[in-house]
């Protein structure tokens, strides 16, 4: 990508997996913003573990309804978020050629799509397991997208895929997954550490997969699999 020798269709395949991604990445946040809807206190809200301790003191209500507020607020801004990438994906599908309404979503990304909507539907997840679930998909595509833009230079800036770069690689993008990890780094409690483990790990399985099942036909003669070529 960094140096623009990514074959177009490799890129046109990667767009139409992209958005229908995103949908249903838009869809699991609204779940999880559904789920910090209630009484704000710790034992009855899935929001729970946002080490505010339960009492009836007003100190600890008033500690445990901020920190329910935060994530609400991040939640929206998440929602709103993946709303404008959705948008990007759309231009970029114009500009490339992508017709998004015939897209069939591969086996990579439903598999992937379909375990965030499994954590984030079900009755028994808190919000920490959904973000746990959630939090690498950013993650990595800021990791790509530094590592792309710092190892080429500004050479970069020339390849038709530099707008990709530009986008991942931005202090605006970059806040999202610190945001997110920062409150996931604020819920739970030591006994939930391996379930969000074993989730975040699951979950970053499945974005490599997602990535990997990506053709990548290079202009230079070509070739398939994996993001060594990237």
């Amino acid at each position: 990508m960094a140096t623009g020798d990514l074959d177009k269709s490799a890129f046109q395949h990667y767009v139409g997996q992209d958005f229908v991604y995103l949908g249903f990445f838009m869809r699991a946040y609204e779940l999880t913003l559904a789920k910090c809807e209630g009484e704000g206190m710790a034992e009855l809200n899935p929001c729970s573990g946002l080490h505010a301790t339960t009492t009836t003191t007003t100190t600890a209500n008033t500690t445990t309804q901020n920190a329910l507020l935060q994530v609400r607020e991040a939640l929206s801004g998440f929602i709103e978020g993946v709303r404008v990438e959705m948008g990007v994906q759309v231009g970029y599908a114009a500009s490339w050629g992508v017709e998004l309404s015939e897209v069939e979503a591969s086996p990579a990304t439903l598999a992937y799509t379909g375990f965030l909507i499994e954590v984030a539907s079900s009755p028994d997840t808190s919000v920490a397991h959904v973000f746990a679930a959630m939090a690498p998909c950013a993650r990595l595509y800021a990791f790509l997208a530094c590592q792309l833009a710092g190892a080429h230079g500004g050479t970069w800036h020339a390849s038709p895929y530099a707008h990709w770069i530009a986008s991942y690689s931005a202090r605006e993008y970059l806040d999202l997954p610190a945001l997110s990890e920062r409150l996931l780094d604020g819920m739970g409690t030591d006994a939930d550490e391996g379930a969000l483990a074993a989730l975040y790990a699951r979950a970053m399985v499945l974005e490599l997969a997602f990535f990997d099942a990506q053709p990548l036909g290079l202009g230079k003669g070509g070739a398939e699999g994996g993001l060594e070529a990237a």
